[in-house]
């Protein structure tokens, strides 16, 4: 059976799994799942900060095309 994660069988995982232990050892291991939490939540947040100051430049980006806009349009009507 294949699983879905990396086109990985339960055999290849069940291997890493063990070469993992035997590398690092059961003590260590807590930690070393620890450090790659903190890692990927600062990623995530890093993440998040970059989309929502993406979003802040688009709206302003469009607030300055609609004053634009506007500005050209009460051009036209004086005319």
């Amino acid at each position: 059976m294949n699983l879905l994660f990396l086109g990985l069988s339960a055999g290849s995982i069940f291997v890493i799994v063990i070469a993992i232990l035997l590398l690092f050892g059961s003590k260590e291991l807590p930690n070393i799942a620890r450090t790659l939490g903190k890692g990927i939540r600062e990623i995530k947040n890093a993440t998040s900060e970059i989309q929502n100051e993406v979003a802040k430049g688009a709206k302003t980006e469009d607030l300055k095309d609609l004053k634009k806009i506007k500005d050209d349009l009460d051009i036209t009507k004086k005319l």
